[in-house]
């Protein structure tokens, strides 16, 4: 049975108020980047907004052609994680059609927000 499910993990604890972490502006100047948690919450919310408006476009056009739609889970990472198509690396963003999910490192996506 297809059902609709999002499932983000439980954000992990951060120690200190900020995250930083080396993201080179260029090959020979690198720069450091530091995140802060309010950062990273706002990339999340970003996320899922845009996750919500892509899970009810599509949902309403499988409707349309009289097929169910079975969107995949929204699951939050930070560092590696074990998912049922393998490890999932640190600085990753991806799907897997076994268990029908969107993994991605909420750190590293807030980072590629904040950089561009």
């Amino acid at each position: 049975m297809h059902r609709f499910v999002i499932a983000l993990v439980a954000t992990l604890a951060i120690p200190s108020s900020s995250l930083s972490f080396w993201a080179p502006a260029a090959a020979d100047d690198p720069a450091p980047i530091t995140l802060t948690e309010r950062d990273v919450a706002a990339s999340n919310a970003k996320a899922g907004a845009a996750y919500n408006a892509l899970v009810s476009m599509w949902t309403k056009e499988f409707r349309r052609l009289g097929i169910r739609f079975a969107p995949p889970e929204l699951v939050r990472y930070r560092g590696a994680i074990r998912t049922n198509c393998g490890i999932m690396a640190p600085s990753n963003a991806s799907y897997c059609n076994n268990s029908n999910s969107i993994y991605f490192d909420d750190v590293f996506v807030a980072w590629a927000r904040t950089a561009t």
